[in-house]
């Protein structure tokens, strides 16, 4: 049930990319590096916003 939970928000930060248009082959495993690093390390960025609001 955890796990799940991680990857459900992680999820959602991914929902808020922008895919972009007319993307090559290096533009596309780019963005896709990318949507993997929003769902495996979604917590460190709150962690980094919450420590930079205070």
């Amino acid at each position: 049930m955890i796990a799940f939970t991680y990857v459900l928000i992680g999820m959602f930060f991914c929902f808020q990319q922008q895919e972009p248009k007319n993307q090559s082959r290096e533009e596309k495993s780019i963005y896709m590096f990318v949507l993997l690093g929003w769902v495996i390390l979604w917590p460190l960025f709150l962690i980094g916003v919450l420590l930079k609001g205070k």
